[in-house]
């Protein structure tokens, strides 16, 4: 499995984390300290858009479990019927998108 950006940055964060106790000459504590704080926003972003897309994804699934359902649907369906199976959806993928409004 390939290691994503959010489990790099993790990895990477956690190892410079470590050398913010550190005693060296060499080390800026308030420069590592302020990177440290970019990169910790940083990696809060990418899980805020990794739980955004699962929730696309869940509604991917959703949607086309539907769309087989409407196929398979003996009887014509009316607007008002259509509307409010669909409502819920629209609701969902608008509330994802603003999220990703919001982080992006």
């Amino acid at each position: 499995m390939p290691t994503t950006a959010l489990v790099r940055l993790n990895r990477l964060h956690t190892s410079l984390q470590q050398l913010r106790d550190a005693d060296s000459a060499l080390l800026r504590p308030d420069l590592l300290d302020t990177r440290l704080n970019e990169l910790a926003a940083v990696i809060e972003i990418l899980q805020r858009l990794d739980n955004t897309q699962s929730l696309l994804n869940d509604l991917g699934g959703a949607m086309a479990l539907l769309l087989e359902l409407l196929q398979c649907a003996d009887q014509k369906l009316d607007g008002c019927l259509l509307h409010c199976l669909l409502k819920p959806f629209k609701e969902k993928i608008d509330q994802v998108m603003d999220e990703m409004e919001r982080v992006v």
